[in-house]
């Protein structure tokens, strides 16, 4: 079973993902963590006491949308053969250190997003998760685009069959250069 990592703002665009990563990995089961990194929080009462920590807990929950939620669901239940579990984690830490080591300790074997991935940032504490992942040493997987995944589709569909077309001597033109 492989464990990949899918960073993701919430918004339901980020879990196009999904699909491709499930299709590429074939008939592997795959647990699916979706991570948001938030930075620390700069007060002392924050880090040291629980109360707080509920709090602020709950304020990252709150970007979680309820369409968000069903999406996820409507996956596990779409791919429940091939789908071991999709979690949402928050990872409290902004530096490539950070994130290499939350991926080495969490047994991630390796990060899978779309070549053309612009993630928003969903709260103030959020952070530009993608800038970090470019940087991370760490196995990936870099998916084509959804949009271009379709286009290259709709392409190989209009082709038909292998069919080469050699030019009549008429059609070809010849330039002559010195």
């Amino acid at each position: 079973m492989r464990h990949i990592l899918i960073p993701t703002d919430f918004t339901v665009q980020s879990l196009q993902v999904v699909h491709a990563a499930v299709a590429k990995f074939g008939d592997e089961k795959i647990r699916i963590t979706l991570l948001h990194m938030v930075r620390q929080p700069n007060d002392i009462a924050s880090m040291l006491f629980a109360s707080i920590r509920n709090k602020v807990r709950a304020e990252q929950m709150k970007m979680v949308s309820e369409d968000f939620k069903e999406t996820c669901e409507m996956l596990k239940n779409s791919y429940k053969s091939k789908l071991e579990s999709i979690q949402i984690k928050f990872a409290v830490g902004d530096t490539v250190a950070f994130l290499r080591n939350y991926l080495e300790g969490a047994n991630v074997d390796c990060i899978v997003y779309s070549d053309d991935a612009k993630l928003s940032l969903p709260s103030k504490d959020s952070v530009a998760m993608m800038p970090l992942i470019n940087k991370c040493k760490y196995h990936k997987m870099i998916l084509p685009s959804v949009q271009r995944a379709m286009r290259h589709q709709e392409e190989m569909q209009a082709l038909t069959g292998n069919e080469m077309k050699v030019p009549s001597e008429k059609e070809v033109s010849y330039v002559v250069t010195k």
